[in-house]
């Protein structure tokens, strides 16, 4: 498995990069939780928010929690599975790209 790399903006802030594990430490989580991979620290974002698997070569996000997430301008349903590789996605007042 290639190296990932999470570039995450929020909204008006300086964009930030998070190396993410390696391949037998996926799936990786999103949220507020301080162990998250990806910790999105902000009101509306729950503790495990969101699940990145790495399957055939691509990343796909799985919406765990209520909230406002959202790929290709299209909210997403708890349970829905999105391909988000190199596609960002928001999440909150975040926009998030798995670059690899």
């Amino acid at each position: 498995m290639t190296k990932a790399t999470a570039v995450i903006k929020r909204d008006g802030a300086e964009e930030r990069r998070v190396e993410l594990p390696d391949a037998g430490s996926w799936p990786i989580f999103i949220g507020s939780a301080s162990d998250c991979a990806i910790r999105l620290d902000a009101p509306g974002i729950a503790e495990r928010q969101a699940r990145l698997d790495w399957a055939s070569n691509h990343i796909f996000l799985t919406l765990l929690a209520p909230g406002p997430v959202s790929a290709n301008d299209e909210p997403l349903a708890v349970g829905a599975e999105t391909r988000v590789d190199f596609t960002p996605f928001r999440a909150g007042q975040f926009t998030v790209r798995i670059d690899y």
